[in-house]
């Protein structure tokens, strides 16, 4: 996957959909390498919900993977635990639901679904609504999670993990 007009920042303005302090490859690179949290935007393609913004946290073992529906907006969040020096495992999947088709972010959305899996194969299943009250909780154990784990990126080789389909 190619990354398109990649940029760095110390955090991410989602909403415009630039880097707030934006840095350097070369000062995100040393972020990385301290242990420091930078972000990483690109696009992989022409259309909204082709852009990729990464959170990426070594200090905290954590990369998180933001991914955007056709109005802009924060749909899917993937988050991968750092596991070992070469290798990370999706332990988090966050899904949104938006009504409209104007600008809101995951706070305001209509509804979620976050979806948990641990390395011994339970996942669990949370359904929020829009009032923060948990709808529905589901719990599978001795799932398969082969699939979940993914090798730590080289810097600046984000395409693997910013794949949607998995």
């Amino acid at each position: 996957m190619v990354c398109l007009d990649l940029r760095y920042g110390w955090l991410w303005d989602f909403q415009s959909n630039i880097p707030i302090d934006e840095l350097s490859e070369s000062e995100a690179r040393e972020r990385g390498e301290h242990g420091l949290l930078y972000c990483a935007g690109f696009e992989v393609g022409a259309a909204l919900n082709s852009r990729r913004v990464l959170e990426i946290n070594w200090g905290q073992d954590y990369l998180g993977v933001w991914f955007f529906d056709e109005a802009g907006r924060q749909s899917t969040r993937y988050a991968f635990d750092k596991v070992s020096p070469t290798e990370m495992f999706l332990s988090e999947v966050m899904v949104y639901s938006y009504a409209g088709s104007e600008y809101a972010e995951p706070p305001e959305s209509e509804s979620s679904v976050s979806i948990y899996y641990s390395q011994d194969g339970r996942l669990t299943e949370v359904t929020s609504s829009k009032a923060g009250a948990y709808n529905d909780i589901v719990e599978f154990d001795n799932i398969s999670v082969e699939s979940n784990y993914e090798p730590l990126p080289v810097f600046g080789d984000w395409g693997s993990v910013a794949r949607y389909n998995r």
